[in-house]
């Protein structure tokens, strides 16, 4: 198969292995123009368009995943309720990503960034890891996580156990007060019922008094 390209006023066979060389040429050698020096020399040494283009686009995925993992760890943030250590393992996996990518983040800035992405609640705990003169690694800060968070879930429990307590010691005080209350009015009305005028017939009234209890009647003579 052949080809008939104008060049110059003038008809040029090609066969169509040498058409495709010719286009390849063409087409691989305007992308490289548009390239900075650097870039350049990274493609150039691809042979064909088709590689050239493949080798393009995987780097141009590679790039957007390198650019997802590095936005996915600078909006990650820490909420109040999940536990601290497992969204920092979290974090961990991402930071793991973007070192497999060839991105080198050092130890030191990774374990500033985790402490400054600890929430509000943590404020306190977070200025005392600021000012710590002593450099920490990765392990020991995870370490120190786990114990301040056991700290604050064991005095979440007390306080609980002592609100519960409390509330318990003041509902059996507000029933003794309510049940000694009834005892006074009710032995009040049963003075007031037992109490009987004076009465001409002893007997009569002594026969009531059997009936209703001599304890709090005030018998006439």
């Amino acid at each position: 198969m052949t080809l008939l390209l104008l060049k110059r006023g003038r008809y040029i066979v090609f066969t169509t292995v040498e058409a495709w060389k010719h286009f390849n040429f063409l087409c691989r050698n305007y992308i490289l123009n548009g390239f900075s020096d650097a870039l350049y020399e990274v493609y150039s040494i691809k042979k064909t368009s088709k590689e050239f283009q493949w080798t393009i686009n995987t780097n141009l995925k590679m790039l957007e995943l390198k650019s997802f993992l590095v936005a996915k760890f600078l909006n990650f943030v820490t909420i109040d309720s999940q536990l601290v250590v497992n969204q920092v393992q979290e974090l961990q996996l991402i930071i793991h990503g973007i070192l497999a990518k060839g991105m080198l983040i050092s130890e030191s800035f990774q374990v500033v960034a985790i402490i400054e992405k600890l929430s509000i609640a943590w404020n306190d705990f977070k200025n005392y890891l600021k000012h710590r003169r002593k450099e920490m690694s990765m392990e020991d800060l995870i370490v120190r996580l786990r114990v301040e968070e056991d700290k604050r879930g064991m005095e979440k429990w007390l306080n609980k156990v002592a609100n519960e307590n409390g509330a318990r010691a003041n509902v059996v005080e507000v029933k003794k007060d309510f049940n000694k209350g009834n005892n006074l009015r009710m032995g009040l009305n049963w003075d007031q019922k037992v109490a009987f005028p004076r009465s001409k017939n002893f007997k009569e009234n002594t026969s009531i008094a059997t009936r209703w209890g001599t304890s709090h009647l005030t018998v006439g003579s």
